[in-house]
């Protein structure tokens, strides 16, 4: 993701944007790292996970 901040940067100082080959290609990979990574996301079954209730003492909460 830093690749991607520091194109950005880039093509923010300059005042006519011309993509470049290279520039071009990392968007479409990291284009490509984000849809895997909400894919995968989307595919977890939140039923399955387990987890466990907590009871908050507000009283304690309040005098720390």
């Amino acid at each position: 993701m830093s690749e991607l901040k520091t194109f950005l940067e880039k093509e923010m100082a300059l005042l006519t944007v011309i993509p470049i080959t290279d520039q071009l290609q990392l968007l479409v990979k990291e284009g490509l790292k984000l849809k895997e990574m909400i894919r995968k996301c989307q595919t977890i079954d939140l039923g399955v996970m387990e987890y466990e209730t907590m009871e908050i003492d507000v009283e304690n909460q309040a005098t720390s």
